[in-house]
């Protein structure tokens, strides 16, 4: 049987060749009409190129986005159909897809925060 000592020792060195950030942690908007345009940048500090899925609220929505080795790139989704004065929670999350040899995924997601106060624009327009 491994030791705890031990499996904490091998998660750190397969961590380290599977190396995957994203940021930021949280991201906080206002919608002006009800879909707001999120963007996220996913990092790839290991030195392959990796292959990396999005997933918004638990839902797969792009897949295979390659990221270049010790590089990062950016990617944007629109989170539609926001409701009205209600702080819509959200979860934009990267996926690491193993490399070869591997089963290890990593997963770091994004808490989306978006307010689209609807009836205050309404009445601002309706004040012009």
């Amino acid at each position: 049987m491994i030791s705890n000592f031990a499996l904490v020792i091998l998660f750190m060195f397969s961590a380290c060749s599977n190396a995957h950030y994203q940021s930021p942690i949280e991201i906080r908007e206002i919608s002006l009409n009800g879909s707001q345009l999120v963007t996220i940048k996913i990092g790839n500090d290991s030195n392959e190129t990796r292959l990396f899925d999005i997933e918004l609220n638990g839902e797969i929505i792009s897949t295979n986005m390659k990221v270049g080795a010790n590089k990062n790139r950016s990617f944007s989704t629109f989170i539609e159909e926001v409701e009205p004065s209600v702080v819509s929670k959200n979860l934009l999350c990267s996926i690491s897809k193993p490399a070869s040899g591997s089963y290890l995924r990593t997963r770091i997601c994004t808490d989306v925060l978006i307010l689209y106060p609807k009836e205050k624009i309404e009445a601002l327009i309706e004040n012009e």
